[in-house]
């Protein structure tokens, strides 16, 4: 076994710490923060097995946010699981451009798929449909206003709803990344394996 693999714990819904996920009594924390984070024995406790790294994930903190933070998550975990597609592949260096090509085409069109339902129904829907009847319009008075309008304005107002979502969604996917950019391990290099003794 080489100094690159690292054994990775995952508690499960009991929310156990990450002392208890690794089963040693000292831990520090190398990335995430107080939500959700990963952790290591402290390297003055003799807790190595062999040559290999564990570490704790500890999610316990993520489902107790806001319902902003959860709704956040449920929009952003299909973009999340086309990203960690390209890192959970099987390692084989001849198919390696082949399979990224495939993860990245992914994703664009997962992304493809958001901003043309979010146009499909602003525009078709509401702009197109809803608004020339009269009896789409009954009871919605936050609609009222467009409806008298020619077609071609309706569009173009109601074209500014897949910008918006598009922009939600990019203030959405930066808002945990900068929440991880801002955690700074201790000074030593916790993240390096430690070297076998």
């Amino acid at each position: 076994m080489s100094n690159d693999v690292v054994e990775l714990r995952v508690h499960g819904a009991a929310s156990a710490s990450a002392a208890q996920v690794l089963n040693v009594s000292q831990v520090e924390q190398v990335a995430g923060d107080r939500s959700g984070g990963f952790y290591r024995p402290r390297r003055r406790c003799s807790c190595r097995s062999g040559e290999r790294v564990t570490e704790a994930y500890r999610w316990g903190d993520l489902p107790a946010g806001s319902v902003v933070r959860t709704l956040t998550l449920v929009f952003l975990l299909p973009f999340m699981l086309s990203n960690l597609a390209i890192w959970m592949r099987p390692a084989n260096p001849g198919s390696d451009a082949m399979v990224r090509s495939l993860c990245r085409l992914l994703a664009l069109t997962l992304t493809a798929l958001y901003v043309l339902a979010f146009a499909g129904v602003a525009l078709d829907l509401i702009a197109w449909k809803c608004m020339g009847p009269s009896r789409c319009l009954a009871g919605r008075t936050w609609l009222s206003w467009l409806g008298g309008q020619p077609v071609g304005l309706r569009l173009a107002v109601l074209a500014v709803v897949p910008a918006v979502a598009i922009g939600l969604l990019w203030r959405a996917s930066t808002r945990p990344r900068e929440m991880f950019d801002a955690f700074r391990a201790p000074a030593d290099e916790v993240s390096r394996p430690p070297t076998p003794s």
